[in-house]
């Protein structure tokens, strides 16, 4: 919470402004950072006498910080809200009595220059005075930045747009070469290589996959690849790469991922 102290003029413009401007809605103007709110008072270091001098304007402005400007680290995003048209009046008379004060040091200035002039006129002839100087100094006010914090520009927004893009495209890609790999998991792929020709049904997932005559290789991919070989010993199966071997004719074998088994006569494809 911002302490009680004198603010200048100066200083309570820009809060004003700064109230106008969190009124208005904008984002940049809601959440500046610390170092953008510190500027537009002329600050360039986040000191703590820094801190504070921004504090008591936007508290007499009615503006409100999260977190407080005395907590807030380096870099951090303040949010600004502006709470009732109260503080409004706070600031006039804040105005107000800076310039009553002004006025009474200009009034004090003037009654001891006449003082001092009434003093010399009633001293004895010949007797001499030293000229006492009074010397008023004006009221100095800082006249803060008037640069009010800005939000990404254009090419910036367009740039966080295509990394955006960017991130989701290599997401997507990762998700379907997950799948592929669950997929292929989940099937297993058969090849036959017939080195004389041989009768061979194949069925895959319930679907007929080949009813005829082999000679030469295919090749077959299902969950599960049931199989009636006329010709075992002179066909050479592999499944997911393992040789399978046959060792009767015909022969009868269903293939999944996890394993392998022997169908007896009755139940294999064609049969």
């Amino acid at each position: 919470m911002a302490d009680v102290g004198p603010v200048p003029v100066g200083d309570l413009e820009v809060a004003d402004r700064i109230a106008k401007a969190v009124r208005r809605g904008r984002a940049a103007d809601r959440r500046p950072t610390l170092e953008q709110l510190l500027a537009a008072f002329g600050e360039e270091q986040p000191t703590t006498e820094a801190r504070r001098r921004v504090a008591r304007a936007l508290a007499l402005a009615g503006v409100a910080t999260t977190p407080d400007l005395l907590e807030a680290p380096p870099g951090q995003r303040v949010a600004l809200e502006v709470r009732g048209p109260r503080k409004r009046h706070a600031l006039l008379l804040g105005i107000l009595a800076l310039a009553a004060l002004l006025g009474a040091a200009a009034a004090l200035a003037t009654t001891l220059d006449t003082s001092s002039t009434e003093t010399g006129a009633n001293l004895p002839a010949g007797t001499t005075t030293s000229a006492t100087t009074t010397t008023t100094k004006p009221a100095t006010t800082t006249q803060a930045s008037k640069t009010t914090p800005q939000g990404p520009s254009a090419a910036e927004r367009r740039r966080e747009r295509r990394a955006r893009e960017k991130r989701a495209r290599a997401k997507r890609a990762r998700e379907r070469a997950a799948a592929a790999r669950a997929a292929a998991r989940r099937r297993v792929t058969v090849r036959l290589t017939a080195s004389q020709p041989t009768f061979l049904c194949v069925d895959g997932d319930g679907r007929r996959l080949f009813n005829g005559t082999l000679s030469g290789s295919r090749t077959f991919r299902a969950r599960e690849v049931r199989m009636n070989v006329g010709l075992g010993p002179t066909t050479r199966v592999t499944a997911n790469g393992r040789v399978v071997p046959l060792t009767s004719s015909p022969v009868g074998i269903a293939l999944t991922p996890k394993g392998q088994t022997v169908l007896p006569r009755g139940t294999r494809p064609c049969a």
